[in-house]
């Protein structure tokens, strides 16, 4: 096949991908470009809350014995997000210096000093990273350059949803939702209601953003589908379960699932106060986990029901991961890194030395946990993680 004929194969294959002309990427005629569609499901995490779904739940099995520190190295100042980890082991950290890539042994391969960024960086198509920086611009970065760059209105909020074509779609603090092709040119702005409350995920055919008190479904060319009324300023979410609906938490501690035609599936008063820095979890079998500013850590059944709750001598300020078996990860506010059952026993715990608001990642190699000190530390264990 001659490289023209190859081009025109490859336009052709992507064009049958992406729904609609407006959302192909752009090809300079005569130019030969290979075309990749969709971010690789062979990276463990490679967004904000490991998936557009925001479910924050790994494939992988966390170790039932104690691991050890393989590394801790310094990947920038200050705050250290959850990183994106990569199909090699490679990771993109974010923190408030910027956006750094470190091998799977710790050593940085290259960092890029951004100012403090907006979250978890996310791995496109190309196995670059987006991420939002100061003041209110959305990156794709790569070999420690800046290779796409776009305006937003205001400061993106968490980590930008990487589509199948490598375009952006970002909720950000000017009250609208944006998306970007992959070369950083606009593809719409919608305005919304209310100060946007999470960052952006995908529900089947649908992009959601929760915004003051709605749960907003956008179609792909932005347009508003539904709305969800909450009757409250939403705190946490979303995270979307397998059947489509989409859990959020208010303030007040009352949990909701909006549906996706904007109806109230299910509204539970917990009577706890979210921890903000938090996150909603999906367990495999539907049931969800949650941080608390007053409680612990609560595990829900898939009504909203209290399953069982750990106490952990204080506040778990940062975020939580579930494992495939539905075992759960958190940093306590004493800097212990845990691992609690499926029934809400502590299976083992170790001091990192420090302290986090980041939810800890889980991969097949290693546990990453991200410090308020600039570093990113990596924990392994010997014999494999049970399955």
């Amino acid at each position: 096949m001659t490289r023209a004929c190859a081009a025109l194969v490859g336009l052709a294959l992507a064009g049958s991908l992406v729904a609609g002309v407006a959302f192909a990427r752009p090809v300079r005629v005569g130019r030969f470009v290979e075309i990749p569609y969709g971010v690789s499901p062979q990276h463990p995490w490679p967004t904000g809350h490991g998936d557009p779904r925001r479910t924050a739940r790994a494939r992988s099995a966390a170790p039932s014995t104690v691991p050890t520190k393989a590394w801790e190295s310094r990947v920038g100042v200050g705050r250290v997000f959850a990183p994106a980890v990569a199909a090699d082991g490679s990771l993109f950290v974010g923190s408030q210096a910027g956006v750094a890539m470190v091998a799977p042994d710790g050593a940085v391969r290259w960092s890029l000093r951004l100012g403090l960024v907006s979250g978890t960086p996310s791995i496109t198509p190309e196995g670059q990273a987006a991420v939002g920086a100061q003041p209110g611009q959305a990156m794709i970065v790569g070999n420690g350059r800046i290779r796409h760059r776009a305006t937003v209105g205001g400061g993106v909020r968490g980590s930008p949803l990487v589509l199948g074509d490598g375009s952006l779609v970002l909720a950000a603090y000017d009250q609208a939702v944006h998306r970007y092709d992959a070369e950083g040119r606009r593809l719409f702005r919608t305005p919304v209601s209310g100060n946007v409350r999470g960052m952006a995920a995908r529900t089947r055919e649908r992009i959601v953003v929760p915004a003051g008190e709605e749960v907003l479904f956008l179609t792909l060319d932005g347009a508003i589908a539904e709305r969800g009324s909450v009757g409250a300023e939403i705190a946490l979410g979303p995270a979307v379960a397998d059947d489509g609906s989409v859990w959020v938490m208010t303030a007040e501690g009352v949990l909701l699932a909006v549906e996706p035609d904007g109806s109230v599936g299910v509204r539970k008063e917990l009577g706890v106060r979210p921890s903000l820095a938090s996150n909603l979890a999906i367990a495999p079998d539907g049931t969800l986990r949650l941080a608390t500013a007053d409680a612990g850590l609560l595990a829900l059944g898939a009504g909203g029901t209290e399953r069982w709750r750990y106490d952990a001598d204080g506040p778990i300020v940062g975020g939580v991961t579930v494992d495939a078996r539905g075992r759960v990860l958190c940093v306590t506010v004493s800097g212990e890194l845990l691992l609690l059952g499926e029934d809400g026993q502590k299976v083992w715990g170790v001091s990192i030395d420090g302290r986090s608001d980041a939810a800890p990642v889980l991969s097949e190699r290693a546990i990453y946990v991200p410090t308020f000190g600039g570093t990113l530390q990596a924990w392994t264990w010997q014999s494999p993680a049970e399955s």
